[in-house]
């Protein structure tokens, strides 16, 4: 085995454990990607295969092609994720900024109950 084969390894068996001591959705994608990692480090035949058989010339291509899809989507959840946050602050402050002025208008200094 190579030594490459070794520092490529690494950080993907520290994936694995990640997942072993956190089980959520997101740890067991990690977690098939590691595995997956692992056995295209193992086997680097398997990827050209795998190209050959979709059509895509050499592995290291789909490989890309991958990389450039899973950009797609992990920014395309960012954005989605970004945006809920930016909605949820929206309404906090909203909510703040209504709380404040009522305490202003009303001269004792308690939050009025009128609706």
């Amino acid at each position: 085995m190579n030594p490459i084969k070794f520092i490529l390894a690494i950080p993907l068996l520290l994936i694995v454990i990640g997942f072993l001591k956190r089980k959520t959705y997101f740890g067991f994608f990690l977690f098939l990607l590691a595995i997956i990692g692992l056995l295209l480090i193992s086997f680097p035949d398997l990827t050209t295969k795998a190209a050959n058989f979709l059509g895509v010339g050499r592995g290291v291509d789909l490989l890309f092609y991958a990389c450039i899809l899973m950009f797609f989507v992990t920014s395309i959840m960012l954005y989605k994720k970004i945006r809920i946050i930016e909605i949820t602050q929206t309404k906090i402050i909203r909510n703040l900024a209504l709380q404040n002025a009522q305490k202003l208008n009303n001269p004792d200094g308690n939050i009025s109950k009128e609706n």
